[in-house]
Protein backbone atom coordinates (compact mmCIF):
# COMPACT_ATOMS: atom_id res chain seq x y z
CA UNK A 1 0.00 0.00 0.00
CA UNK A 2 2.70 2.26 0.76
CA UNK A 3 5.05 1.18 -2.01
CA UNK A 4 1.45 2.37 -3.90
CA UNK A 5 0.62 5.88 -2.99
CA UNK A 6 4.55 6.67 -3.77
CA UNK A 7 3.98 5.91 -7.26
CA UNK A 8 0.95 8.01 -6.94
CA UNK A 9 2.86 10.93 -5.67
CA UNK A 10 5.33 10.73 -7.71
CA UNK A 11 2.91 10.23 -10.92
CA UNK A 12 1.10 13.70 -9.28
CA UNK A 13 4.66 15.28 -8.91
CA UNK A 14 5.75 14.13 -12.57
CA UNK A 15 2.39 15.33 -13.94
CA UNK A 16 2.66 18.73 -12.43
CA UNK A 17 6.01 19.28 -13.76
CA UNK A 18 4.68 18.27 -17.16
CA UNK A 19 1.79 21.13 -16.78
CA UNK A 20 4.24 23.83 -15.80
CA UNK A 21 6.39 23.02 -18.95
CA UNK A 22 3.78 23.21 -21.71
CA UNK A 23 1.82 26.28 -19.68
CA UNK A 24 5.72 28.14 -20.17
CA UNK A 25 6.03 26.54 -23.69
CA UNK A 26 2.98 27.82 -24.88
CA UNK A 27 3.50 31.27 -23.03
CA UNK A 28 6.84 31.75 -24.63
CA UNK A 29 4.87 30.56 -27.95
CA UNK A 30 2.14 33.80 -27.65
CA UNK A 31 4.85 36.51 -26.52
CA UNK A 32 5.75 38.81 -29.16
CA UNK A 33 9.35 38.08 -30.47
CA UNK A 34 11.82 40.79 -29.59
CA UNK A 35 12.45 43.27 -32.43
CA UNK A 36 15.19 42.55 -35.10
CA UNK A 37 18.30 44.72 -35.07
CA UNK A 38 17.97 47.74 -36.95
CA UNK A 39 21.34 47.82 -38.94
CA UNK A 40 19.59 50.13 -41.48
CA UNK A 41 19.33 52.35 -38.32
CA UNK A 42 23.02 51.51 -37.21
CA UNK A 43 24.62 52.58 -40.59
CA UNK A 44 22.31 55.58 -40.80
CA UNK A 45 24.08 56.60 -37.58
CA UNK A 46 27.53 55.66 -38.26
CA UNK A 47 27.22 57.26 -41.61
CA UNK A 48 26.21 60.16 -40.43
CA UNK A 49 28.56 60.49 -37.82
CA UNK A 50 31.88 59.66 -40.18
CA UNK A 51 30.13 62.49 -42.82
CA UNK A 52 30.30 65.35 -39.49
CA UNK A 53 33.42 64.35 -38.66
CA UNK A 54 35.14 64.54 -42.56
CA UNK A 55 32.96 67.82 -42.86
CA UNK A 56 34.50 69.04 -39.67
CA UNK A 57 37.69 67.90 -40.36
CA UNK A 58 37.96 70.16 -43.61
CA UNK A 59 36.56 73.11 -41.88
CA UNK A 60 39.26 72.77 -39.35
CA UNK A 61 42.18 73.24 -41.67
CA UNK A 62 40.18 76.17 -43.55
CA UNK A 63 40.19 77.50 -40.27
CA UNK A 64 43.84 76.61 -39.33
CA UNK A 65 42.05 74.73 -36.00
CA UNK A 66 45.13 72.88 -35.16
CA UNK A 67 44.00 71.06 -32.30
CA UNK A 68 40.33 69.95 -33.61
CA UNK A 69 42.60 69.06 -37.10
CA UNK A 70 44.61 66.90 -35.50
CA UNK A 71 42.12 65.48 -33.11
CA UNK A 72 40.47 63.85 -35.86
CA UNK A 73 43.07 61.52 -36.59
CA UNK A 74 44.18 58.47 -34.87
CA UNK A 75 47.80 58.12 -33.22
CA UNK A 76 48.63 56.30 -35.84
CA UNK A 77 47.47 58.00 -38.67
CA UNK A 78 49.15 57.96 -41.73
CA UNK A 79 48.94 60.86 -44.19
CA UNK A 80 49.65 60.53 -48.18
CA UNK A 81 49.79 64.25 -49.83
CA UNK A 82 50.25 64.75 -53.55
CA UNK A 83 53.97 65.21 -53.60
CA UNK A 84 55.42 62.06 -53.61
CA UNK A 85 57.22 62.02 -50.43
CA UNK A 86 54.51 63.05 -48.37
CA UNK A 87 53.73 59.81 -46.83
CA UNK A 88 53.33 61.48 -42.95
CA UNK A 89 52.74 60.05 -39.65
CA UNK A 90 50.35 62.10 -37.59
CA UNK A 91 53.27 63.84 -35.84
CA UNK A 92 55.50 64.26 -39.35
CA UNK A 93 52.30 65.63 -40.52
CA UNK A 94 51.54 67.46 -37.11
CA UNK A 95 55.57 69.28 -38.15
CA UNK A 96 54.56 70.38 -41.31
CA UNK A 97 51.41 72.10 -40.59
CA UNK A 98 52.07 73.16 -37.27
CA UNK A 99 53.77 76.31 -39.08
CA UNK A 100 50.85 77.27 -41.13
CA UNK A 101 48.46 76.52 -38.23
CA UNK A 102 49.79 78.87 -36.12
CA UNK A 103 50.51 81.73 -38.85
CA UNK A 104 46.87 81.64 -38.97
CA UNK A 105 46.68 79.93 -42.76
CA UNK A 106 44.69 76.50 -43.40
CA UNK A 107 43.71 74.98 -46.74
CA UNK A 108 40.51 75.18 -48.35
CA UNK A 109 38.80 71.79 -49.27
CA UNK A 110 35.36 70.98 -49.29
CA UNK A 111 33.19 67.66 -50.37
CA UNK A 112 31.42 67.78 -53.70
CA UNK A 113 30.80 64.30 -53.29
CA UNK A 114 31.08 61.40 -50.94
CA UNK A 115 30.85 57.32 -50.94
CA UNK A 116 30.81 55.63 -47.49
CA UNK A 117 31.08 52.12 -46.56
CA UNK A 118 30.85 50.89 -43.25
CA UNK A 119 31.54 47.43 -41.68
CA UNK A 120 31.23 47.37 -37.99
CA UNK A 121 33.85 49.29 -35.98
CA UNK A 122 35.85 50.14 -39.85
CA UNK A 123 34.78 52.13 -43.03
CA UNK A 124 36.61 53.47 -46.20
CA UNK A 125 35.68 56.42 -48.18
CA UNK A 126 36.16 58.35 -51.12
CA UNK A 127 35.51 61.76 -51.61
CA UNK A 128 35.87 64.29 -54.31
CA UNK A 129 36.91 67.81 -53.14
CA UNK A 130 36.76 71.59 -54.36
CA UNK A 131 40.17 72.33 -53.62
CA UNK A 132 41.12 76.01 -53.60
CA UNK A 133 44.54 75.51 -54.06
CA UNK A 134 44.87 72.51 -55.92
CA UNK A 135 41.94 72.47 -57.79
CA UNK A 136 39.80 68.76 -58.85
CA UNK A 137 41.43 66.52 -56.18
CA UNK A 138 39.99 63.23 -54.44
CA UNK A 139 40.66 62.38 -51.30
CA UNK A 140 40.33 58.64 -49.62
CA UNK A 141 40.50 56.53 -46.26
CA UNK A 142 39.93 54.07 -43.79
CA UNK A 143 38.34 55.20 -40.46
CA UNK A 144 38.36 53.00 -37.09
CA UNK A 145 36.12 53.49 -34.52
CA UNK A 146 37.33 52.88 -30.67
CA UNK A 147 36.02 51.33 -27.72
CA UNK A 148 34.49 54.76 -26.51
CA UNK A 149 32.27 54.99 -29.66
CA UNK A 150 34.33 58.05 -31.79
CA UNK A 151 35.55 57.33 -34.75
CA UNK A 152 39.41 58.51 -35.95
CA UNK A 153 41.10 59.11 -39.32
CA UNK A 154 43.56 55.97 -39.47
CA UNK A 155 44.58 56.63 -43.43
CA UNK A 156 43.63 59.48 -45.72
CA UNK A 157 45.32 59.94 -49.22
CA UNK A 158 45.13 63.21 -50.95
CA UNK A 159 45.35 63.21 -55.00
CA UNK A 160 44.61 65.57 -57.81
CA UNK A 161 42.34 64.48 -60.53
CA UNK A 162 43.88 64.59 -64.32
CA UNK A 163 41.90 63.90 -67.63
CA UNK A 164 43.65 61.00 -69.11
CA UNK A 165 44.43 62.92 -72.41
CA UNK A 166 46.44 65.21 -70.60
CA UNK A 167 48.23 62.80 -68.85
CA UNK A 168 51.24 62.67 -71.36
CA UNK A 169 51.94 66.66 -70.65
CA UNK A 170 52.11 66.00 -67.01
CA UNK A 171 54.31 63.47 -67.52
CA UNK A 172 56.64 65.65 -69.68
CA UNK A 173 56.65 68.04 -67.11
CA UNK A 174 56.98 65.92 -64.17
CA UNK A 175 60.22 64.34 -66.09
CA UNK A 176 61.79 67.28 -66.88
CA UNK A 177 61.34 68.77 -63.14
CA UNK A 178 64.06 66.87 -61.58
CA UNK A 179 64.30 69.07 -58.38
CA UNK A 180 61.38 68.45 -55.35
CA UNK A 181 60.55 71.41 -53.64
CA UNK A 182 60.10 71.04 -50.09
CA UNK A 183 56.30 72.40 -49.23
CA UNK A 184 56.43 75.48 -48.33
CA UNK A 185 56.83 76.77 -44.79
CA UNK A 186 55.39 79.98 -43.09
CA UNK A 187 57.46 82.78 -42.71
CA UNK A 188 58.83 82.63 -39.35
CA UNK A 189 59.03 85.83 -37.26
CA UNK A 190 62.06 87.23 -36.96
CA UNK A 191 62.06 90.22 -34.44
CA UNK A 192 61.14 90.17 -30.82
CA UNK A 193 57.88 87.69 -30.36
CA UNK A 194 56.47 85.62 -27.90
CA UNK A 195 56.74 82.01 -28.16
CA UNK A 196 53.73 79.95 -25.86
CA UNK A 197 55.38 76.70 -24.09
CA UNK A 198 52.70 75.27 -22.50
CA UNK A 199 48.92 76.42 -21.80
CA UNK A 200 47.80 74.23 -19.13
CA UNK A 201 47.04 74.94 -15.12
CA UNK A 202 50.13 73.69 -12.60
CA UNK A 203 49.04 69.99 -13.36
CA UNK A 204 49.14 69.66 -16.67
CA UNK A 205 47.35 67.16 -18.89
CA UNK A 206 46.90 64.20 -18.26
CA UNK A 207 46.62 65.30 -14.60
CA UNK A 208 48.20 63.47 -11.98
CA UNK A 209 46.03 60.33 -10.46
CA UNK A 210 43.24 61.74 -12.61
CA UNK A 211 40.79 59.29 -14.23
CA UNK A 212 38.53 61.31 -16.74
CA UNK A 213 37.83 61.00 -19.55
CA UNK A 214 40.25 64.07 -20.94
CA UNK A 215 43.27 62.96 -18.79
CA UNK A 216 42.94 59.16 -19.98
CA UNK A 217 42.66 59.90 -24.02
CA UNK A 218 45.88 62.48 -23.47
CA UNK A 219 47.67 59.40 -22.06
CA UNK A 220 46.71 57.40 -24.89
CA UNK A 221 47.00 60.50 -27.50
CA UNK A 222 49.86 62.34 -26.85
CA UNK A 223 48.80 64.96 -29.15
CA UNK A 224 46.00 65.56 -26.86
CA UNK A 225 48.09 66.12 -24.00
CA UNK A 226 49.30 69.78 -22.63
CA UNK A 227 52.41 71.30 -20.66
CA UNK A 228 51.73 73.57 -18.05
CA UNK A 229 51.50 77.57 -19.08
CA UNK A 230 54.59 79.55 -19.60
CA UNK A 231 56.15 81.77 -21.96
CA UNK A 232 59.57 82.57 -23.74
CA UNK A 233 60.19 85.54 -25.07
CA UNK A 234 62.65 85.64 -27.94
CA UNK A 235 64.63 88.92 -28.46
CA UNK A 236 67.51 88.73 -31.78
CA UNK A 237 70.41 90.30 -30.49
CA UNK A 238 73.72 90.27 -32.22
CA UNK A 239 72.53 87.76 -34.65
CA UNK A 240 71.46 85.71 -32.22
CA UNK A 241 68.35 84.96 -30.83
CA UNK A 242 68.09 85.65 -26.80
CA UNK A 243 65.72 83.58 -25.17
CA UNK A 244 64.12 84.68 -21.72
CA UNK A 245 61.73 82.40 -20.11
CA UNK A 246 57.83 83.34 -17.93
CA UNK A 247 57.59 81.03 -15.11
CA UNK A 248 59.80 77.70 -14.88
CA UNK A 249 57.17 75.12 -14.62
CA UNK A 250 57.26 71.66 -13.79
CA UNK A 251 57.72 70.92 -17.83
CA UNK A 252 60.53 73.08 -18.14
CA UNK A 253 62.99 69.81 -19.50
CA UNK A 254 60.53 69.46 -22.15
CA UNK A 255 59.37 73.01 -23.06
CA UNK A 256 63.27 73.86 -23.98
CA UNK A 257 63.04 71.46 -26.69
CA UNK A 258 60.75 74.14 -28.33
CA UNK A 259 63.16 76.53 -28.29
CA UNK A 260 65.68 75.61 -31.22
CA UNK A 261 66.89 79.23 -31.32
CA UNK A 262 68.14 79.25 -27.81
CA UNK A 263 71.75 79.37 -27.00
CA UNK A 264 74.70 77.00 -27.69
CA UNK A 265 71.73 74.31 -28.60
CA UNK A 266 74.36 73.26 -31.86
CA UNK A 267 77.48 72.11 -29.33
CA UNK A 268 77.66 68.94 -27.80
CA UNK A 269 76.98 68.34 -23.98
CA UNK A 270 75.19 70.05 -21.12
CA UNK A 271 74.38 73.85 -22.12
CA UNK A 272 74.90 75.66 -19.16
CA UNK A 273 73.74 79.06 -20.34
CA UNK A 274 70.14 77.75 -21.90
CA UNK A 275 68.62 80.97 -20.97
CA UNK A 276 69.05 84.33 -21.24
CA UNK A 277 67.05 85.34 -18.00
CA UNK A 278 63.89 83.53 -16.40
CA UNK A 279 61.00 86.02 -14.68
CA UNK A 280 58.54 84.64 -12.23
CA UNK A 281 54.79 85.52 -11.16
CA UNK A 282 54.51 83.80 -7.97
CA UNK A 283 55.58 80.82 -5.68
CA UNK A 284 52.65 78.59 -6.61
CA UNK A 285 53.92 75.01 -8.16
CA UNK A 286 52.86 75.35 -11.78
CA UNK A 287 55.28 78.44 -11.72
CA UNK A 288 58.48 78.22 -10.13
CA UNK A 289 59.47 74.07 -9.90
CA UNK A 290 61.28 74.18 -12.90
CA UNK A 291 64.09 75.82 -11.24
CA UNK A 292 65.43 72.91 -9.83
CA UNK A 293 66.05 71.78 -13.15
CA UNK A 294 69.37 74.98 -13.35
CA UNK A 295 70.67 72.97 -9.96
CA UNK A 296 73.80 70.92 -9.57
CA UNK A 297 71.88 67.78 -10.18
CA UNK A 298 70.57 68.56 -13.62
CA UNK A 299 71.84 71.87 -16.00
CA UNK A 300 74.50 73.67 -12.72
CA UNK A 301 73.59 76.19 -14.76
CA UNK A 302 76.01 79.17 -14.19
CA UNK A 303 74.56 82.88 -13.36
CA UNK A 304 71.26 82.63 -14.95
CA UNK A 305 69.02 85.81 -13.80
CA UNK A 306 66.30 85.55 -12.15
CA UNK A 307 63.59 88.18 -12.05
CA UNK A 308 60.43 88.71 -9.43
CA UNK A 309 58.95 90.65 -7.02
CA UNK A 310 61.36 91.78 -3.94
CA UNK A 311 58.96 89.49 -1.94
CA UNK A 312 59.33 86.14 -4.39
CA UNK A 313 63.16 87.02 -4.43
CA UNK A 314 63.12 86.78 -0.15
CA UNK A 315 61.43 83.30 -0.46
CA UNK A 316 63.96 82.07 -2.70
CA UNK A 317 66.83 83.38 -0.82
CA UNK A 318 65.06 81.81 2.44
CA UNK A 319 64.19 78.57 1.56
CA UNK A 320 65.76 75.18 0.25
CA UNK A 321 66.16 74.09 -2.29
CA UNK A 322 66.43 77.62 -4.57
CA UNK A 323 68.91 79.37 -1.43
CA UNK A 324 71.42 76.54 -2.87
CA UNK A 325 70.77 77.84 -6.47
CA UNK A 326 71.24 80.92 -5.02
CA UNK A 327 75.02 80.03 -3.21
CA UNK A 328 76.29 78.06 -6.13
CA UNK A 329 75.78 80.99 -8.82
CA UNK A 330 73.49 78.79 -10.58
CA UNK A 331 70.81 81.65 -10.82
CA UNK A 332 71.04 85.37 -9.75
CA UNK A 333 68.29 86.89 -7.92
CA UNK A 334 67.28 90.14 -9.38
CA UNK A 335 64.65 92.07 -7.45
CA UNK A 336 61.99 93.68 -10.24
CA UNK A 337 59.26 96.23 -9.58
CA UNK A 338 56.86 97.87 -11.46
CA UNK A 339 58.62 101.18 -11.42
CA UNK A 340 61.80 100.34 -12.67
CA UNK A 341 60.91 97.28 -15.46
CA UNK A 342 63.61 95.73 -17.39
CA UNK A 343 64.82 96.76 -20.60
CA UNK A 344 65.82 93.90 -22.76
CA UNK A 345 66.48 95.06 -26.39
CA UNK A 346 63.26 96.32 -27.55
CA UNK A 347 61.44 95.41 -25.61
CA UNK A 348 60.01 96.66 -21.54
CA UNK A 349 58.82 94.76 -19.54
CA UNK A 350 57.45 95.36 -16.32
CA UNK A 351 55.48 93.20 -13.72
CA UNK A 352 51.81 93.33 -13.03
CA UNK A 353 50.74 93.32 -9.12
CA UNK A 354 48.10 91.01 -9.68
CA UNK A 355 45.54 89.32 -6.72
CA UNK A 356 45.76 85.82 -5.96
CA UNK A 357 45.79 83.63 -3.39
CA UNK A 358 49.42 84.60 -1.65
CA UNK A 359 50.23 82.08 0.66
CA UNK A 360 54.26 82.39 0.30
CA UNK A 361 54.54 85.37 -2.16
CA UNK A 362 52.50 88.13 -3.39
CA UNK A 363 51.65 87.59 -7.73
CA UNK A 364 52.63 89.48 -10.51
CA UNK A 365 51.52 89.55 -14.36
CA UNK A 366 53.85 91.35 -17.01
CA UNK A 367 53.52 93.46 -19.27
CA UNK A 368 55.89 93.48 -22.38
CA UNK A 369 55.93 96.71 -24.73
CA UNK A 370 57.50 95.55 -27.91
CA UNK A 371 58.18 98.01 -30.92
CA UNK A 372 54.82 96.68 -32.44
CA UNK A 373 52.64 95.95 -29.80
CA UNK A 374 51.92 95.62 -26.17
CA UNK A 375 50.99 92.06 -24.97
CA UNK A 376 49.60 91.45 -20.89
CA UNK A 377 50.30 87.84 -19.43
CA UNK A 378 48.21 86.94 -16.27
CA UNK A 379 48.01 83.19 -16.20
CA UNK A 380 46.81 83.33 -12.37
CA UNK A 381 44.07 85.98 -10.37
CA UNK A 382 41.26 86.22 -8.60
CA UNK A 383 37.71 87.15 -10.11
CA UNK A 384 38.14 90.52 -12.35
CA UNK A 385 35.22 91.97 -9.90
CA UNK A 386 37.54 91.61 -7.01
CA UNK A 387 40.15 93.92 -9.07
CA UNK A 388 37.79 96.70 -8.58
CA UNK A 389 39.77 99.60 -11.50
CA UNK A 390 42.87 98.09 -11.41
CA UNK A 391 42.00 95.35 -14.20
CA UNK A 392 40.84 97.83 -16.28
CA UNK A 393 44.10 99.94 -15.91
CA UNK A 394 46.37 96.93 -16.26
CA UNK A 395 44.42 96.80 -20.31
CA UNK A 396 44.76 100.45 -20.96
CA UNK A 397 47.50 100.28 -24.55
CA UNK A 398 47.62 96.25 -24.62
CA UNK A 399 46.45 95.15 -28.09
CA UNK A 400 46.98 91.44 -26.76
CA UNK A 401 46.26 90.10 -23.61
CA UNK A 402 47.11 86.35 -22.23
CA UNK A 403 44.78 85.66 -19.62
CA UNK A 404 43.57 83.09 -16.71
CA UNK A 405 41.35 80.74 -18.06
CA UNK A 406 41.77 77.89 -15.38
CA UNK A 407 37.85 77.36 -15.37
CA UNK A 408 35.42 77.67 -17.95
CA UNK A 409 32.43 76.92 -15.63
CA UNK A 410 31.16 77.11 -12.00
CA UNK A 411 30.58 73.26 -11.91
CA UNK A 412 33.90 72.14 -13.06
CA UNK A 413 34.87 70.60 -9.51
CA UNK A 414 32.38 68.88 -7.39
CA UNK A 415 32.20 69.58 -3.42
CA UNK A 416 34.38 73.19 -4.41
CA UNK A 417 33.09 76.21 -4.51
CA UNK A 418 34.35 78.22 -7.22
CA UNK A 419 34.69 80.77 -4.33
CA UNK A 420 37.62 79.31 -2.86
CA UNK A 421 39.23 78.84 -5.84
CA UNK A 422 40.14 82.50 -6.40
CA UNK A 423 40.16 82.41 -10.87
CA UNK A 424 37.79 84.19 -13.19
CA UNK A 425 35.67 81.79 -15.09
CA UNK A 426 36.15 82.02 -18.73
CA UNK A 427 32.37 83.34 -19.39
CA UNK A 428 32.84 86.24 -17.06
CA UNK A 429 36.43 86.89 -18.76
CA UNK A 430 34.30 87.58 -21.91
CA UNK A 431 31.30 89.04 -21.04
CA UNK A 432 33.17 91.60 -19.34
CA UNK A 433 35.79 92.26 -21.90
CA UNK A 434 33.14 91.98 -24.95
CA UNK A 435 33.12 95.75 -25.96
CA UNK A 436 36.72 95.85 -26.46
CA UNK A 437 37.07 92.46 -28.62
CA UNK A 438 33.60 93.43 -30.93
CA UNK A 439 35.75 97.23 -31.48
CA UNK A 440 39.00 95.08 -32.72
CA UNK A 441 41.02 97.31 -29.57
CA UNK A 442 41.86 93.92 -27.60
CA UNK A 443 42.54 90.32 -28.46
CA UNK A 444 42.14 87.98 -25.98
CA UNK A 445 43.87 84.92 -25.32
CA UNK A 446 43.09 82.27 -22.88
CA UNK A 447 45.79 80.16 -21.15
CA UNK A 448 46.60 78.34 -18.05
CA UNK A 449 43.75 76.11 -18.33
CA UNK A 450 42.83 72.75 -15.72
CA UNK A 451 42.41 69.68 -17.11
CA UNK A 452 38.26 69.63 -16.65
CA UNK A 453 38.08 72.95 -18.78
CA UNK A 454 36.15 72.07 -22.15
CA UNK A 455 38.11 74.45 -24.12
CA UNK A 456 40.84 71.81 -23.96
CA UNK A 457 38.28 69.90 -26.89
CA UNK A 458 37.87 71.99 -29.55
CA UNK A 459 34.92 70.20 -30.68
CA UNK A 460 33.20 71.33 -27.55
CA UNK A 461 30.00 73.70 -27.33
CA UNK A 462 31.93 75.87 -25.64
CA UNK A 463 35.10 75.93 -27.59
CA UNK A 464 32.62 77.06 -30.13
CA UNK A 465 31.25 79.43 -28.74
CA UNK A 466 34.12 81.35 -27.38
CA UNK A 467 35.33 80.78 -31.06
CA UNK A 468 32.20 82.50 -32.20
CA UNK A 469 32.79 85.18 -29.72
CA UNK A 470 36.12 86.24 -30.98
CA UNK A 471 37.96 84.77 -28.54
CA UNK A 472 41.52 82.39 -29.06
CA UNK A 473 42.69 79.58 -27.02
CA UNK A 474 46.61 79.55 -26.86
CA UNK A 475 47.86 76.57 -28.80
CA UNK A 476 51.68 75.45 -27.75
CA UNK A 477 54.15 76.35 -30.40
CA UNK A 478 51.71 79.46 -31.25
CA UNK A 479 54.14 82.49 -31.67
CA UNK A 480 52.62 86.45 -31.12
CA UNK A 481 54.82 89.35 -32.20
CA UNK A 482 55.75 92.06 -30.23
Amino acid sequence: MLRAAALAAHSRRRARALLIAYLAAALACEAPAPPPTDQHTDHASANHAIDQLLDAWHAAAAAADERAYFDALAPDAVFIGTDARERWTKDEFYAYAHPHFVAGRGWVMRASRRALVVRGELAWFDEDLEARNLGPSRGSGVLLRGDDGAWKIKHYVLSTTIPNDDLPIVKRLLESNTRRRSPPAAPPLTGPRLKILGVAQDGGVPHASCRCERCEAARRDPSRAHMVASLALIIPTDGVDAVHLIDATPDLARQLELLPTAPARDRPGVDRHPLASIFLTHAHIGHYLGLAQLGFEVMHTSGTPVRASPRMIDFLRNNAPWQQLIRLGEIIPEPLTPEAGAQLGDVLIRPVVVPHRDEYTDTVGYRLQGPRQTVLYIPDAEPWERWSDAFDAALEGVDVALLDATFYAADELPGRPIESLGHPLVTSTIERLRGRIDRGALRVVLIHLNHTNSLLDPRSPESKSTREAGVHVAAEGEEIDL
